[in-house]
């Protein structure tokens, strides 16, 4: 499947005990296996960013142990 689009909103409204809020969706693929994937959050990008790359470390880790097993 090829991304189509990439749509980032940025929220306000975080409530106080949130330091951040990160959403990410996606419409189901079309016929020529593109789909629209949209990322919304709440608070600060630069820690937005930061638990991203954390989150994708975590996954690709996730991979490798279920390749290796």
């Amino acid at each position: 499947m090829h991304q189509e689009r990439l749509r980032v909103v940025k929220k306000k409204g975080l409530s106080e005990e949130n330091e951040c809020s990160i959403l990410i969706t996606c419409k189901k693929h079309s016929k020529d296996g593109k789909m629209a994937v949209e990322l919304t959050y709440e608070g600060d990008p630069v820690l937005v960013s930061y638990l991203l790359e954390n989150v994708q470390g975590a996954i690709d880790l996730e991979d490798d142990l279920l390749a290796s097993s």
